[in-house]
């Protein structure tokens, strides 16, 4: 994914910005110059401040500590980018596909519909897409859902319902 569109992967650049800015309002000529710079500065960001995200912040590590540890599951992200804080917090072995695209061409393969008896979708509570519903809704014949929030990261899980299954199999 793209670094440049998300501030907390450019929080190093902030230094050199600040020094940048310091320099320059340095080498103003007059004074009246440089105490307007910096004023202006400082009404900038105070009018920026109401823009700064104050929502939920993603609990990556709850959603890791709420996913019990079996081995017939796989976990399905969307965006595909997910995957990356999630494997990080989990240090889980089970399968992690992404749910249908990767257009950042990312580690993680497209999932190729196999099913599990519990599938962990992870995606964005703000995001919502309508073909993650849609998958979501085809699956509902064979699977019940729960969803749970962990700040702006939400957790569908889909767990097969047993009988539909056990009597599927004895035809």
């Amino acid at each position: 994914h793209n670094v440049l569109t998300d501030v907390r992967y450019t929080l190093y650049l902030f230094p050199f910005l600040f020094l940048s800015l310091g320099i320059v309002i340095d080498n103003l000529s007059h004074n009246a110059l440089k105490i307007g710079a910096v004023i202006m500065l400082i009404i900038a960001s105070i009018a920026s401040y109401p823009l700064h995200d104050k929502g939920p912040q993603e609990d990556w590590r709850g959603l890791a500590h709420a996913i019990p540890q079996n081995s017939n599951r796989i976990f399905l992200f969307h965006p595909c980018y997910l995957g990356f804080s999630f494997r990080y917090y989990s240090r889980d072995t089970a399968p992690f596909y992404c749910l249908y695209e990767n257009p950042e061409k990312m580690y993680l393969e497209i999932w190729d519909g196999s099913l599990s008896n519990t599938i962990y979708i992870i995606t964005q509570t703000h995001n919502a897409n309508p073909m993650v519903e849609s998958i979501i809704k085809k699956l509902h014949t064979d699977f019940s859902e729960q969803r749970t929030d962990f700040g702006s990261i939400e957790l569908i899980t889909l767990r097969r319902n047993m009988s539909i299954y056990i009597s599927s199999l004895g035809r």
